[in-house]
């Protein structure tokens, strides 16, 4: 069979290097990588058949670049790994259909939708499914809540930017004073530059659901239950266990048939510790952080995103129950332990993503090497790979 050659149109940063993991060259993948920055992390992987800068492509605008690089190096499928990029084949569709095979991706509106946690709540509450109780707190341009935002939200609550990742931006707050503070240093002498909205506190346990869908229909999903969550608080989840439950498995379900989904989801979840049911908390329409957990799980969502864009048969997706850590997490868990500074939390080689890194080290190599040389300024860190 003819190598299928995939460009990853926005390379950037190190969601690009998790993907390209999945896509193994024994399976006949070719991964063409497109970056704005020379130093993108995908560019000393193994997995990178050949980097391309949009300046060396002739162009800077990501749309000419992308389609130089289709014509130049007979691309058949484009993946995107980022919301943004994602977000750019959407827009692109018509354009790029007549030229490569995209993946499958869904129409701009509801990408945009799903992608604002204020919509998706209010979305998943029209279909009656669980939602923390949320209002609208503030509105861009407007620095006080409008005298009804908090109806029906107890604190203690969260303050959200309606749009963003990785949890940026969000502030527990446990009572009104607090509440009153938290505005008043935000945007007493300012206007906010987006909308942020309040969310009432669960206490409870993180689950996500990765899903890859066709027509609303899930065609393979995992589902991952958090042990450890990230330093940062409200950050992602840095060790987990893949598990089954077919309630959650229905309302994720449900929900993306309604919205008609196509491609890869990740939902996420917290199971209310007060009644025990698992309430919808956002939705990321893009590969999600633990895209290689779930490979290891048994789902290769990039490889079913590539084989579906070509209308290639779908190779069956034997999902397992496992656990597993991210390599940075699992590095610091051991220093800890070898400084008998550790709490006794112990993964397996085969329970850590350490053995992807192992077999393809360079793009963590010289992430640390320039830490080193850098240290004064944070640069992205690779803790979710």
């Amino acid at each position: 069979m003819k190598p299928i050659r995939v460009l990853i149109p926005d390379g950037e940063q190190w969601e690009a290097v998790k993907v390209i993991r999945c896509l193994d060259p024994k399976d006949g993948f070719r991964p063409f990588v497109l970056s704005a920055r020379r130093d993108a992390p995908a560019r000393c992987s193994s997995y990178c058949y050949r980097f391309l800068t949009l300046g060396a492509l002739g162009s800077t605008d990501r749309r000419s670049a992308v389609l130089e690089a289709i014509d130049r190096f007979s691309i058949d499928v484009v993946l995107p790994v980022t919301y943004a990029g994602t977000e750019f084949v959407a827009a692109n569709r018509d354009i790029l259909s007549g030229v490569v095979h995209p993946a499958p991706v869904v129409p701009l509106d509801a990408l945009k939708a799903t992608n604002n946690k204020w919509l998706f709540c209010r979305m998943a509450d029209d279909l009656s499914l669980p939602v923390p109780r949320t209002a609208l707190l503030v509105r861009e341009r407007e620095p006080r809540p409008d005298g009804v935002a908090l109806a029906g939200v107890a604190f203690p609550a969260l303050v959200k930017p309606t749009v963003g990742g990785g949890g940026g931006g969000i502030v527990r707050v446990d009572n009104s004073d607090a509440l009153d503070v938290l505005l008043r240093q935000r945007w007493g002498k300012s206007p906010p530059t987006q909308d942020y909205m309040i969310q009432e506190f669960l206490g409870g346990v993180d689950l996500c659901l990765g899903a890859f869908c066709l027509d609303g229909d899930i065609i393979a999903y995992t589902l991952q239950r958090s042990l450890l969550s990230s330093s940062r608080p409200f950050g992602p989840q840095r060790a987990m266990d893949f598990i089954d439950d077919a309630s959650i498995l229905e309302t994720g379900a449900t929900l993306l048939k309604a919205l008609n989904w196509r491609g890869v989801a990740y939902v996420d979840f917290r199971v209310d510790q007060r009644d025990g049911r698992a309430k919808l908390l956002e939705m990321n329409p893009r590969f999600g952080q633990a895209v290689l957990g779930s490979l290891a799980a048994g789902v290769n969502f990039p490889l079913l995103a590539c084989r579906s864009a070509l209308g290639l048969s779908l190779p069956p997706q034997i999902y397992r129950p496992i656990r597993f850590i991210h390599p940075m997490a699992h590095l610091k868990l051991l220093a800890r332990a070898l400084t008998w500074r550790g709490d006794g939390t112990r993964f397996s080689w085969r329970e850590s993503g350490l053995r992807f890194t192992a077999r393809d080290p360079l793009p963590e190599i010289v992430f640390a090497l320039a830490s080193c040389r850098n240290r004064p300024r944070r640069t992205p860190s690779p803790a979710c790979i």
